[in-house]
Protein backbone atom coordinates (compact mmCIF):
# COMPACT_ATOMS: atom_id res chain seq x y z
CA UNK A 1 0.00 0.00 0.00
CA UNK A 2 2.49 2.43 0.99
CA UNK A 3 4.69 1.95 -1.96
CA UNK A 4 1.62 2.36 -4.09
CA UNK A 5 0.79 5.57 -2.68
CA UNK A 6 5.13 6.48 -3.25
CA UNK A 7 4.55 5.55 -7.00
CA UNK A 8 1.36 7.83 -7.55
CA UNK A 9 3.28 10.85 -5.54
CA UNK A 10 6.48 10.06 -7.57
CA UNK A 11 4.50 9.67 -11.21
CA UNK A 12 2.89 13.70 -9.84
CA UNK A 13 6.96 14.74 -9.23
CA UNK A 14 8.02 13.60 -12.62
CA UNK A 15 4.78 15.70 -13.87
CA UNK A 16 5.96 18.75 -12.67
CA UNK A 17 9.35 18.53 -13.26
CA UNK A 18 8.47 18.27 -16.98
CA UNK A 19 6.99 21.96 -16.75
CA UNK A 20 8.62 24.65 -18.67
CA UNK A 21 10.99 26.99 -17.31
CA UNK A 22 8.32 29.89 -17.20
CA UNK A 23 6.42 27.36 -14.72
CA UNK A 24 8.91 26.39 -12.84
CA UNK A 25 8.37 28.83 -10.03
CA UNK A 26 5.05 27.88 -9.81
CA UNK A 27 6.23 23.90 -9.20
CA UNK A 28 9.04 24.06 -7.12
CA UNK A 29 7.08 23.96 -3.51
CA UNK A 30 4.78 21.97 -4.68
CA UNK A 31 7.74 19.55 -6.25
CA UNK A 32 9.21 19.65 -2.74
CA UNK A 33 6.09 18.96 -0.96
CA UNK A 34 5.88 15.66 -3.24
CA UNK A 35 9.81 14.85 -2.18
CA UNK A 36 8.96 15.37 1.29
CA UNK A 37 6.02 13.27 1.61
CA UNK A 38 7.60 10.40 -0.24
CA UNK A 39 10.37 10.73 1.76
CA UNK A 40 8.03 10.01 4.78
CA UNK A 41 6.64 7.08 3.12
CA UNK A 42 9.62 5.25 2.35
CA UNK A 43 10.99 6.20 5.90
CA UNK A 44 7.65 4.37 7.56
CA UNK A 45 8.10 1.56 5.13
CA UNK A 46 11.46 0.64 6.34
CA UNK A 47 10.87 0.96 10.05
CA UNK A 48 7.85 -1.63 9.40
CA UNK A 49 9.71 -3.86 7.61
CA UNK A 50 12.83 -3.68 9.87
CA UNK A 51 10.67 -3.86 13.46
CA UNK A 52 11.97 -6.58 15.75
CA UNK A 53 9.02 -9.40 16.73
CA UNK A 54 10.49 -10.81 20.07
CA UNK A 55 8.60 -11.85 23.18
CA UNK A 56 5.26 -14.08 23.52
CA UNK A 57 2.57 -14.13 21.36
CA UNK A 58 0.19 -11.72 23.35
CA UNK A 59 3.39 -9.26 23.24
CA UNK A 60 4.30 -9.66 19.44
CA UNK A 61 0.21 -8.78 18.65
CA UNK A 62 0.40 -5.81 20.72
CA UNK A 63 3.51 -4.28 19.24
CA UNK A 64 2.31 -5.31 15.93
CA UNK A 65 -1.21 -3.53 17.12
CA UNK A 66 0.70 -0.49 18.31
CA UNK A 67 2.70 -0.31 14.82
CA UNK A 68 -0.02 -0.26 12.92
CA UNK A 69 -1.90 2.37 15.08
CA UNK A 70 1.12 4.86 14.33
CA UNK A 71 2.04 4.15 10.61
CA UNK A 72 -2.76 4.32 10.45
CA UNK A 73 -2.10 8.14 12.06
CA UNK A 74 1.09 8.55 9.46
CA UNK A 75 -0.99 7.78 6.68
CA UNK A 76 -3.59 9.77 8.12
CA UNK A 77 -1.76 13.14 8.04
CA UNK A 78 -0.16 12.10 4.87
CA UNK A 79 -3.32 12.27 3.20
CA UNK A 80 -4.69 15.48 4.57
CA UNK A 81 -1.00 16.77 3.49
CA UNK A 82 -1.86 15.28 0.33
CA UNK A 83 -5.00 17.06 -0.15
CA UNK A 84 -4.27 20.62 0.68
CA UNK A 85 -1.27 19.88 -1.61
CA UNK A 86 -3.16 19.76 -3.87
CA UNK A 87 -5.67 22.03 -3.74
CA UNK A 88 -2.44 24.15 -3.51
CA UNK A 89 -1.22 22.82 -6.79
CA UNK A 90 -4.67 24.08 -8.16
CA UNK A 91 -4.65 27.48 -7.20
CA UNK A 92 -0.91 28.03 -8.42
CA UNK A 93 -1.39 26.96 -11.49
CA UNK A 94 -4.67 28.68 -11.70
CA UNK A 95 -2.28 31.63 -10.37
CA UNK A 96 -0.09 31.10 -13.33
CA UNK A 97 -2.26 31.15 -16.33
CA UNK A 98 -3.83 34.29 -15.22
CA UNK A 99 -0.23 35.92 -14.62
CA UNK A 100 1.23 34.62 -17.71
CA UNK A 101 -2.10 35.79 -19.96
CA UNK A 102 -3.44 32.12 -20.60
CA UNK A 103 -6.31 31.29 -20.68
CA UNK A 104 -7.39 28.30 -18.00
CA UNK A 105 -8.86 25.01 -19.76
CA UNK A 106 -12.11 24.90 -18.93
CA UNK A 107 -12.22 20.55 -17.79
CA UNK A 108 -16.09 21.62 -15.92
CA UNK A 109 -18.44 22.69 -19.06
CA UNK A 110 -20.67 24.83 -18.88
CA UNK A 111 -22.83 25.15 -16.26
CA UNK A 112 -20.33 23.28 -13.63
CA UNK A 113 -17.69 25.79 -12.44
CA UNK A 114 -14.47 24.56 -11.22
CA UNK A 115 -13.90 25.29 -7.04
CA UNK A 116 -12.39 23.23 -4.44
CA UNK A 117 -10.85 20.69 -6.69
CA UNK A 118 -13.45 19.87 -8.56
CA UNK A 119 -16.50 20.61 -10.65
CA UNK A 120 -19.91 21.88 -9.08
CA UNK A 121 -23.38 23.79 -10.28
CA UNK A 122 -25.30 25.28 -8.10
CA UNK A 123 -28.84 24.73 -9.12
CA UNK A 124 -31.47 27.05 -8.07
CA UNK A 125 -34.52 25.59 -9.73
CA UNK A 126 -37.06 23.85 -10.15
CA UNK A 127 -36.97 22.72 -6.32
CA UNK A 128 -36.72 19.31 -6.18
CA UNK A 129 -36.89 15.92 -3.84
CA UNK A 130 -33.48 14.38 -2.71
CA UNK A 131 -33.91 11.74 -5.05
CA UNK A 132 -35.30 13.50 -8.10
CA UNK A 133 -32.28 15.88 -7.73
CA UNK A 134 -29.59 13.14 -7.87
CA UNK A 135 -31.11 12.04 -10.89
CA UNK A 136 -31.24 15.42 -12.68
CA UNK A 137 -27.32 15.41 -11.22
CA UNK A 138 -26.79 12.14 -13.06
CA UNK A 139 -28.91 13.36 -16.53
CA UNK A 140 -26.18 16.30 -16.50
CA UNK A 141 -22.74 13.72 -16.29
CA UNK A 142 -22.69 14.07 -12.21
CA UNK A 143 -24.35 13.55 -9.03
CA UNK A 144 -25.21 15.27 -5.87
CA UNK A 145 -21.94 16.49 -4.32
CA UNK A 146 -19.94 14.73 -2.06
CA UNK A 147 -16.80 17.61 -1.56
CA UNK A 148 -14.03 16.50 0.01
CA UNK A 149 -13.60 19.83 1.13
CA UNK A 150 -17.01 21.00 2.50
CA UNK A 151 -15.84 24.28 3.73
CA UNK A 152 -15.03 25.58 0.91
CA UNK A 153 -18.27 24.41 -0.59
CA UNK A 154 -19.76 26.42 1.85
CA UNK A 155 -17.88 29.33 0.65
CA UNK A 156 -19.21 28.74 -3.18
CA UNK A 157 -22.51 28.27 -2.09
CA UNK A 158 -22.23 31.63 -0.17
CA UNK A 159 -20.81 33.61 -3.26
CA UNK A 160 -23.05 31.95 -5.96
CA UNK A 161 -26.18 31.94 -4.14
CA UNK A 162 -25.72 34.44 -1.26
CA UNK A 163 -27.72 34.67 1.73
CA UNK A 164 -31.35 34.48 2.06
CA UNK A 165 -33.89 31.21 3.53
CA UNK A 166 -33.66 27.84 1.61
CA UNK A 167 -32.00 24.39 1.63
CA UNK A 168 -29.49 22.98 -1.03
CA UNK A 169 -29.22 19.23 -1.00
CA UNK A 170 -26.09 17.74 -1.64
CA UNK A 171 -24.98 13.63 -1.34
CA UNK A 172 -25.36 13.35 2.03
CA UNK A 173 -27.66 10.75 3.33
CA UNK A 174 -28.03 8.47 6.51
CA UNK A 175 -28.53 4.83 6.08
CA UNK A 176 -30.77 2.36 7.99
CA UNK A 177 -28.10 2.08 10.52
CA UNK A 178 -28.53 6.12 11.17
CA UNK A 179 -24.80 6.43 9.73
CA UNK A 180 -24.16 9.54 7.20
CA UNK A 181 -22.84 8.36 4.11
CA UNK A 182 -21.94 9.75 0.77
CA UNK A 183 -25.22 9.01 -1.37
CA UNK A 184 -25.13 4.79 -1.44
CA UNK A 185 -21.70 3.90 -0.36
CA UNK A 186 -20.15 3.23 2.32
CA UNK A 187 -18.00 6.62 2.45
CA UNK A 188 -18.65 7.92 5.99
CA UNK A 189 -19.81 11.42 5.69
CA UNK A 190 -17.23 13.46 7.29
CA UNK A 191 -18.06 17.36 7.10
CA UNK A 192 -16.73 18.06 10.46
CA UNK A 193 -19.31 18.56 13.59
CA UNK A 194 -18.47 22.46 13.80
CA UNK A 195 -20.47 22.47 10.08
CA UNK A 196 -23.59 20.32 11.40
CA UNK A 197 -26.65 22.31 13.14
CA UNK A 198 -27.29 21.94 16.28
CA UNK A 199 -29.90 18.84 17.34
CA UNK A 200 -31.91 21.70 18.82
CA UNK A 201 -32.42 22.69 15.33
CA UNK A 202 -33.24 19.62 14.14
CA UNK A 203 -35.13 18.17 16.89
CA UNK A 204 -38.43 18.44 15.13
CA UNK A 205 -39.66 15.03 13.78
CA UNK A 206 -35.57 13.87 13.08
CA UNK A 207 -36.39 9.98 12.13
CA UNK A 208 -38.11 11.77 9.02
CA UNK A 209 -34.92 13.59 8.55
CA UNK A 210 -32.69 11.68 6.25
CA UNK A 211 -31.70 13.43 4.12
CA UNK A 212 -28.13 16.26 4.49
CA UNK A 213 -28.67 19.84 2.90
CA UNK A 214 -26.99 23.07 3.54
CA UNK A 215 -29.05 25.63 5.17
CA UNK A 216 -28.81 29.29 3.75
CA UNK A 217 -29.68 31.50 6.54
CA UNK A 218 -27.29 29.77 9.16
CA UNK A 219 -24.14 30.52 6.75
CA UNK A 220 -24.89 27.08 5.12
CA UNK A 221 -23.88 24.50 7.80
CA UNK A 222 -25.54 20.93 7.52
CA UNK A 223 -29.04 20.67 8.23
CA UNK A 224 -31.05 17.22 8.53
CA UNK A 225 -33.87 17.41 6.12
CA UNK A 226 -37.02 14.98 4.92
CA UNK A 227 -35.70 13.25 1.61
CA UNK A 228 -39.17 14.13 0.07
CA UNK A 229 -39.04 17.93 0.54
CA UNK A 230 -38.39 19.99 -2.35
CA UNK A 231 -35.01 22.31 -2.45
CA UNK A 232 -32.54 23.81 -4.73
CA UNK A 233 -29.20 21.17 -4.70
CA UNK A 234 -25.64 20.98 -6.18
CA UNK A 235 -24.30 18.84 -8.02
CA UNK A 236 -20.88 17.78 -9.21
CA UNK A 237 -18.40 15.98 -11.72
CA UNK A 238 -15.45 15.20 -10.33
CA UNK A 239 -12.25 15.52 -12.45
Amino acid sequence: MLRLVAAVLATSLLFFRSLTAAEADVATTIGLGIDDISATLSYHEDRCSDAPVEGSLKDKLQRSETVLERQASSITVMKNNTEVLLNKTEEALERYYRTANKEVPDVCGEPFQRSAGSCFWAHKGPSLSWGDAREFCQQEGGDLATPEDTLRVVEFLSEELGSGWWYVWFGGKQNAREEWKWLESDASMDAGDSLWESVEETEVDPERKRCAAFRSDSGYKISKQDCGDTNWFICEKKI
